[in-house]
C-alpha cells in the first residue's frame, strides 16, 4: 500500500521529533524541574516508539507515488506530526486537554503561533523552549514545501515557482539538493544573527533564544505573556527588522549575501512587499497621531511599522495594543491577516504573488479591450502569467473565501461575537496569530477562553491555511479515492 510508505516517511519524522523532545527535557532537568523533564521523556518514548514501528513495518514499501497520493501524503504526514508533538502539553504537570495540546502544537508547526496559555509563568523552561522548537522546524518545512513540492503539484499558482526551467543554459535555478542545502543554510545563519543581536539588548540568552526562534521562522510564540510590548525600542527595531526579512524569499538573502542585487530587485513581488509595507505603516502613523496628537511620534512610528510588518509577515507579535487606533486600524489589520508577504518564505496567507497576477489579469483584461486584436501576454519575473495560472490563483483565493465563511458561521454557532469569529478564522488560515474582539483581543481571556469546537475548526483552518486548501480539499472528491490513493494496485501517475 501506498500509504504505507507515508507512514514509512512519518516514522523517521516521528523519531527525529521525539529525540528533539530530549533537548528540552534536558533543560528542565538540569533546572529542577524534574516533573517536567518526565513529562518530556514520557512523550518522547511514546513518539519514538510508535516512530521506530512504522519504519520497521513499512520498510520497503515504497513505489513512484501519484499526485493524488502525494497529497494525501503531505496531509497525513502534517497530521501526525502535530498529533505527537502535542504530547508534551498535555502530559506536563501544568496539563492541558488534548483538544487544546493539539491546537498549540498545530499553532506551533503551522508558524501561526496563537497560544492557548494564558499564563506562561507557570510553564517550565522545557515548555516554552518546545513551542518555539516547533516553530523552527515547522517554518523550515513550510519553505522546503513552498519551494519543492506545491509547485509541482501547481497548487494556487505556484507552478510559478517550478525550480526545472526550460531554458536548460539557466544557472539561477539549483537543483534540489542545492536548493534544500542553501534554504537550511540561509535559515540557520539568519536565525543565529537575530540571537546575537537580541542577546546584545536586555534579553538574556534564552529570550533572545525563544525569540528569534519564534521571529525567524515567522510564527510569534513569545517567551513572555506580554509578547513584544514591554521590550526595548532597540529590541522592536531588530525583531521588526528580522521579520521583514523573514517575509522575503528565502533566495533572495542569499542573493543578497552573493551581492546578485539585481535579482533582489526584479523581484515583483519584494517590490510590492516594500511598497505595501510603507504605505499601509505611512497610513496608519497619520491616522494615529491625528487622534493622538499628545503621543510620542517615534514611538507611533515604531510600534506601528512593528506592527504591519508582524502581521503582514504572519509572525503575530504585538508592539502595543492593536485596538487603540479604532474602528479603521481594527479594519487594516484584520485585511493583513490574509494579506501574507512573499513566497518562498515561512509567511502564511494568499501571498503577495497572488494578488500581483489578479492585478495583471485585470490590466490585460483592460487593455483587450482598447486593442481587441493584440496579442498581450503579462509576465511574472520574466515568466509568462498563462490563463491556467490566472484560473488556480482565483480558484485558490474562492476556496480561501468559502472557507472562512464556513468556518466563522461554525464559530458564530458557539457563540461568539461576529469580530472575534472574523478575527480568529483570518489569524487561522493566515497562520498569523493576530486576535481581536473582546474574547481573543489584547483586553480578552485569549484563545484558552474559545469552546473546544471553535478550537478544532481553527486547528483544521490552520492546516487548510498551510497546505494552501488543494492539497486537503482533493481529498474529499471520490475521483481521488476511485483512482486507489492507497496504492494497492498500479495507478496511473497523475489525475
Amino acid at each position: 500500500m501506498q500509504i504505507g510508505f507515508t507512514l514509512y516517511i512519518s516514522g523517521y519524522l516521528l523519531l527525529f521529533l521525539g529525540l528533539t523532545m530530549f533537548i528540552p527535557a534536558g533543560l528542565d532537568y538540569f533546572q529542577g524541574r524534574t516533573d517536567f523533564a518526565f513529562s518530556f521523556v514520557s512523550a518522547a518514548s511514546i513518539t519514538i516508539f510508535w516512530g521506530t514501528l512504522f519504519v520497521v513495518v513499512f520498510k520497503g514499501m515504497y513505489k513512484k507515488p501519484t499526485t493524488a497520493q502525494m497529497y494525501l501524503a503531505t496531509t497525513l504526514t502534517w497530521i501526525l506530526v502535530c498529533s505527537f508533538a502535542a504530547i508534551p502539553f498535555a502530559v506536563a504537570p501544568y496539563s492541558v486537554s488534548y483538544t487544546d495540546a493539539f491546537f498549540e502544537s498545530m499553532s506551533g508547526l503551522s508558524t501561526m503561533g496563537a497560544s492557548i496559555y494564558s499564563d506562561l509563568s507557570k510553564c517550565s523552561d522545557g515548555i516554552i523552549l518546545w513551542r518555539s522548537l516547533l516553530h523552527w522546524f515547522g517554518g523550515l518545512g513550510i519553505v522546503a514545501l513552498a519551494m519543492l513540492l506545491l509547485p509541482f503539484l501547481r497548487i494556487g499558482g505556484m507552478q510559478l515557482f517550478q525550480m526545472e526551467s526550460s531554458d536548460k543554459n539557466d544557472k539561477m535555478k539549483p537543483r534540489t539538493v542545492q536548493v534544500i542545502c542553501t534554504i537550511a543554510a540561509v535559515y540557520v545563519v539568519v536565525t543565529i544573527l537575530c540571537i546575537l543581536c537580541l542577546w546584545m539588548t536586555e534579553l538574556d540568552f534564552f529570550d533572545a533564544l525563544n525569540f528569534s526562534l519564534a521571529t525567524i521562522p515567522t510564527g510569534g510564540f513569545a517567551p513572555v505573556n506580554t509578547s513584544a510590548v514591554n521590550l526595548s525600542a532597540m529590541a522592536q527595531w531588530i525583531i521588526a527588522f528580522f521579520m521583514f526579512i523573514s517575509g522575503m524569499p528565502l533566495f533572495s538573502l542569499y542573493f543578497i549575501y552573493k551581492r546578485e542585487f539585481k535579482k533582489v530587485i526584479d523581484d515583483i513581488q519584494i517590490r510590492t512587499y516594500f511598497g505595501v509595507v510603507a504605505v499601509i505603516t505611512g497610513i496608519l502613523t497619520i491616522w494615529i497621531i491625528l487622534h493622538y496628537p499628545a503621543a510620542d511620534y517615534l514611538k507611533v512610528f515604531r510600534t506601528t511599522l512593528f506592527n504591519v510588518i508582524s502581521v503582514i509577515s504572519s509572525t503575530g507579535f504585538n508592539a502595543s495594543d492593536l485596538e487603540t487606533g479604532g474602528a479603521f486600524v481594527i479594519a487594516v489589520f484584520t485585511f493583513l491577516t490574509v494579506l501574507g508577504a512573499c513566497t518562498g518564505s515561512t509567511t502564511g496567507g494568499i501571498k503577495l504573488f497572488r494578488f500581483n497576477i489578479l492585478t495583471m489579469a485585470v490590466v490585460q483584461s483592460l487593455q483587450q479591450k482598447l486593442m481587441p486584436h493584440a496579442v498581450l501576454v503579462p509576465k511574472f519575473n520574466h515568466r509568462p502569467v498563462t490563463l491556467d495560472i490566472v484560473l488556480s490563483v482565483l480558484i485558490f483565493i474562492i476556496m480561501f473565501c468559502v472557507t472562512a465563511i464556513i468556518s466563522i458561521l461554525l464559530l458564530s454557532v458557539c457563540g461568539l461575537d461576529f469580530l472575534t469569529s472574523v478575527s480568529a478564522v483570518f489569524s487561522a488560515l493566515g497562520n498569523t496569530g493576530i486576535g481581536l474582539g473582546p474574547v481573543i483581543g489584547s483586553s480578552g481571556p485569549g484563545f484558552s477562553a474559545l469552546p473546544s469546537f471553535a478550537k478544532w475548526v481553527l486547528s483544521v483552518d490552520m492546516l487548510l491555511g498551510r497546505l494552501e486548501f488543494m492539497s486537503i480539499f482533493i481529498l474529499i472528491l471520490p475521483m481521488a479515492w476511485k483512482r486507489d490513493i492507497l496504492g494497492r494496485n498500479k495507478t496511473e501517475d497523475s489525475f
